[in-house]
């Protein structure tokens, strides 16, 4: 799931040309060779660079090659993980974000915390603490840590006395879906969340990639009206995953609800329809539920489609209710 993986080999004629420059790559010379289903694909050493800008796992490369060659792409390797972080080996905090500077709090603190809480650890700690020395102790504060911590994670059964450096620590080494510690050999750290993941919850239902394609036929939805940002995948392909697709759906169909609730708003005569509306579960849109006898017997149950269609993908658009009105007051 999204890793670069390819082949490291001597080139074994002079007949190969090069993806990238269109030359003629010599025979014994190194080449990379990946292979797709439409046609391989071959490059020079100093020509390729992976699609997907992330570190490369050694395990995810196949390596035919030895003595001088073998150095030589292993300097190659080598400077290329250099600018980005593994994702198959444990990411320990710098020194610099466990350290405390002593201050004075502010007599606005119990304040500020509650307003902290509206942010994201990610901006308490690499953006307000940098504002001024108050906002910097206010965000070492353990209350507001211990927030963070139980929101994000389940509460732990053994004392914690440092609320800061173990959210730190489960946010770099806790799996985001069973929130467990791990294992040096069962996790990969997730380009799409840049947070860790181990193998057990990757291949569950939440943990699904989609792409665009895939997304609108499950979903019945045009991706890109969606608030959500797809990922180049391992195929060249936008990705994202299932759940946070879910997630944008659920929140575009109740944007397109409240503007059906607002065209009847202050008309009573329309409570009937209002009950339909409500009564529609906009995270089951997709999947044809059937409605129940109640619903059937709804006077304005003939719109019910209409309804549903515009909730989906705003099918028919708002003037569609601003002709049944008019032709049923």
């Amino acid at each position: 799931m999204f890793r670069i993986k390819f082949e490291a080999q001597y080139c074994k004629s002079n007949q190969t040309l090069c993806r990238v420059c269109n030359e003629i790559i010599n025979k014994n010379d190194i080449r990379i060779f990946i292979y797709h289903m439409s046609g391989n694909e071959y490059y020079h050493l100093n020509c390729y660079r992976p699609k997907v800008m992330q570190y490369i796992c050694e395990k995810d490369i196949r390596m035919n090659l030895d003595g001088d060659a073998e150095q030589r792409f292993k300097e190659w390797l080598e400077e290329w993980n250099s600018k980005y972080p593994p994702i198959d080996k444990p990411y320990h905090s710098p020194p610099n974000m466990l350290k405390q500077v002593e201050s004075k709090p502010s007599k606005y603190k119990r304040a500020w915390i509650e307003v902290f809480r509206f942010m994201s650890p990610a901006e308490a700690a690499s953006k307000l603490s940098f504002v001024c020395k108050e906002f910097y102790h206010i965000t070492w504060d353990e209350e507001l840590w211990h927030f963070y911590y139980t929101n994000e994670f389940p509460v732990p059964e053994i004392e914690i006395n440092n609320w800061k450096n173990s959210y730190i620590a489960m946010a770099l080494k806790a799996c985001i879906g069973c929130h467990k510690l791990m294992e040096e050999d069962n996790f990969f750290r997730c380009p799409l969340l840049k947070k860790p993941l181990c193998m057990n919850c990757s291949n569950t239902k939440k943990f699904w990639v989609f792409t665009k394609s895939q997304a609108k036929a499950h979903y019945q939805i045009n991706p890109n009206l969606l608030n959500v940002q797809f990922y180049l995948g391992k195929w060249s392909s936008a990705s994202c995953y299932n759940f946070m697709i879910k997630k944008a759906v659920v929140e575009y169909r109740q944007q397109n609800k409240q503007i059906l609730l607002k065209e009847l708003e202050n008309k009573p005569q329309y409570q009937d329809l209002k009950e339909i509306l409500d009564s529609i579960k906009l995270g089951k849109l997709h999947k044809n539920v059937p409605p129940d006898a109640n619903l059937m017997a709804n006077p304005f149950y003939p719109c019910y489609e209409k309804l549903v269609k515009y909730l989906k993908n705003k099918e028919g658009g708002v003037k569609w209710i601003h002709g049944y009105l008019k032709n049923n007051n």
